[in-house]
């Protein structure tokens, strides 16, 4: 999954965010593809997928990247043509002609590719699991981590996975 590159996570408060996620893309794009856009809807799932995992329990803290999650997958369905039932019709072309769109279908199909890209966010935290736990007790102990440091550990939890796999 590429996502673009990960800087810094932190657990300490920016804004309105109660823990930070710093993602640097890897070049500037106006053409994105569907699995582009399916990695960056998993990205934005996983501070919730975490917490479940790790507290059997989910928060508010994620309300944020729920709704930015929701309008990736409503803007797939509803404007680029990126559906899972292939539908190609556009709500834009009928909010240029002042008529009132019916988004019941859209957003049954966005909902679809939400929990789709859930169960796969979980299924790979369930895969690195070591990396979670062990990502987790760093960030309780030092509140905020380096890009590089969280790659390490993703790689090293990865090269155990496919070890045990063998």
């Amino acid at each position: 999954m590429n996502v673009g590159r990960v800087e810094k996570v932190t657990i300490l408060s920016r804004g309105g965010a109660l823990g930070v996620t710093f993602v640097t893309q890897n070049e500037d794009k106006q053409l994105h593809l569907k699995s582009e856009l399916q990695n960056r809807i998993q990205m934005l799932l996983g501070g919730r997928a975490a917490e479940l995992l790790t507290y059997d329990d989910a928060s508010s803290g994620a309300a944020s990247d729920l709704k930015e999650a929701s309008r990736l997958a409503l803007s797939m369905v509803a404007t680029l043509g990126l559906s899972d039932k292939g539908t190609l019709f556009s709500l834009d072309a009928l909010r240029e002609l002042h008529l009132k769109p019916d988004a019941t279908t859209a957003v049954a199909q966005a909902e679809t590719i939400l929990a789709a890209q859930n169960e796969q966010c979980l299924a790979t935290l369930r895969e690195l699991r070591g990396a979670l736990v062990e990502l987790t007790a760093k960030l309780v102990e030092h509140e905020t981590l380096d890009g590089k440091e969280v790659a390490q550990v993703i790689s090293n939890a990865r090269t155990a996975h496919c070890a045990a796999s063998m």
